[in-house]
């Protein structure tokens, strides 16, 4: 069954086939994404956050954006755009759905929180595309600082840089329609 959003916006993620589960259609609309340059060092995933003058770092409005549209319910999974890196980790602790990281626990569909890949290097939020007994694919909004949307492989030696993730693949794949 495909699934129509009430919400339909100037930010909207456009030719996406939803199907009414969470995991699945955050995966659709994070590749449907996978490409897209910010113009002006603001990103319209900032916008739609209502952050006009832009942020260093966009992952986290990026996955939320990806979450909102896939009419993910903030009440079950805690997201918001204000929410810093630690204060999103410790909502979805506070909830019960965050999870510590084990090698080949998480799934194509759960949201990822990592490392930076330099001391001092702000932390990033993903969302798994792909996964192999030995690597997953993550879409990351702003992937290295560029200003774009990408994706980057993380073989079974980089996934130590993985801390947790909450599941929208397994115990939280739910329907919205």
């Amino acid at each position: 069954t495909n699934v129509t959003y009430a919400i339909n916006d100037e930010y909207s993620p456009q030719d996406v086939n939803l199907i009414g589960v969470w995991g699945r259609d955050v995966v659709t609309i994070a590749k449907s994404q996978i490409g897209y340059q910010e113009s002006d060092e603001v990103s319209k995933f900032d916008q739609w956050a209502g952050n006009s003058s832009g942020t260093n770092n966009w992952n986290a409005n990026f996955v939320n954006y990806c979450l909102n549209y896939a009419g993910v319910s903030a009440q079950e999974i805690p997201w918001d755009t204000s929410y810093s890196f630690t204060q999103w980790q410790s909502a979805l602790q506070d909830a019960g759905v965050y999870k510590n990281y084990t090698q080949g626990a998480a799934k194509v569909g759960d949201i990822v929180f990592v490392q930076g890949w330099n001391a001092g290097q702000n932390y990033n939020v993903g969302i798994i595309v792909e996964a192999s007994a030995n690597q997953y694919t993550i879409v990351f909004g702003d992937e290295d600082g560029n200003g774009r949307v990408g994706t980057q492989a993380f073989y079974q030696d980089w996934t130590q840089r993985i801390l947790g993730y909450f599941s929208l693949s397994s115990s939280f794949e739910q329907s919205t329609g």
